[in-house]
């Protein structure tokens, strides 16, 4: 009895720490959750870092970007990723034609009425690339329009899979992860070196969510020099009919173009949605500001010697 009890317990130990390895193995990131933006690279024809993919975690869709727009606040500098790509892609990544990148995010590919920070399940955050600087705070690109249900499900699932490579890569907010057996960027949003579309499982028409980089730079955006990708960052939303959601009643399965994402040569990462006020403009903006505030002044006391009197 004494050696069956003592098999069991060896058995028991056994179960535990394969099932602490595999835990561990798929723990999620800490520096990861669903909705949250997710931008990747991939070089899949490229002569360095062929089989790795890049991904960095810029924050949740809903509470920082679509926010940034409605409250029209520039992001700088959300992160940079400079080092990570030049120890993945080489030193070279900035002038790489090979090099893709894009941006996607979702909270989950639900159809139910739950929201998850004022969003429908579903709803898609989702780049298109931009072939020149354009105009500040002005989408330059096509607008994504997947044609249904069907399509929307599909690329919700697909944005998933993809971040769940990342959710489950590592521990830290920036990661390069071989491409190994199974999924890879490549499978779920293939460039047009692995089957064209260059979008998620090609639900989102050409050019696809990916930007291919050039050896040239788009000079300035805003006030941001030596800009290597722009991408328009759009929100797809398959239902407009959750009471308390964001864009209750607005056009649903149509991209609402946010901002624009922006990486420079030297890796910094920022989102613009709004061109920076001329200084002539913020003078006006102070002047109404203190004409406002004297007005408020003169009411407020006229009141108080009224009720003193």
């Amino acid at each position: 009895m004494k050696s069956i009890k003592s098999t069991v317990l060896s058995a028991v130990v056994a179960a535990a720490a394969l099932a602490a390895t595999l835990g561990t193995a798929q723990a999620q990131n800490p520096n990861y959750a669903p909705g949250d933006l997710v931008l990747f690279f991939q070089n899949p024809s490229g002569t360095t870092g062929s089989t790795q993919q890049l991904f960095a975690s810029l924050g949740n869709t809903a509470t920082v970007f679509r926010q940034a727009y409605v409250d029209q606040v520039n992001l700088y500098d959300i992160v940079n990723i400079g080092s990570q790509l030049t120890s993945t892609f080489g030193s070279g990544w900035a002038s790489a034609t090979t090099l893709y990148g894009g941006v996607g995010g979702v909270f989950s590919a639900s159809t139910g009425t739950g929201l998850s920070n004022g969003d429908p399940g579903r709803t898609l955050y989702t780049s298109m690339p931009r072939s020149v600087v354009g105009t500040v705070g002005v989408a330059d690109s096509a607008t994504p329009a997947p044609p249904g249900t069907t399509a929307m499900t599909t690329t919700a699932n697909a944005i998933i899979a993809q971040n769940h490579i990342f959710e489950t890569g590592g521990s830290g907010s920036i990661l390069s992860i071989a491409n190994g057996v199974g999924t890879t960027i490549q499978s779920i949003n293939p460039t047009d070196s692995f089957g064209g579309g260059n979008s998620w499982n090609n639900q989102i028409p050409a050019p696809g969510v990916q930007q291919r980089g050039s050896a040239s730079s788009f000079g300035t955006f805003d006030t941001i020099n030596n800009v290597q990708f722009l991408w328009d960052i759009y929100r797809i939303q398959a239902r407009n009919d959750v009471s308390g959601q964001f864009g209750n009643g607005d056009p649903t399965r149509t991209g609402l173009y946010l901002g624009t994402m922006v990486l420079t040569s030297s890796g910094d990462v920022s989102f613009v949605t709004a061109p920076i006020p001329e200084p002539g403009t913020w003078a006006a903006i102070a002047i109404a500001a203190v004409a406002l505030g004297a007005g408020t002044y003169r009411r407020s006391r006229r009141r108080s010697e009224a009720v003193t009197a």
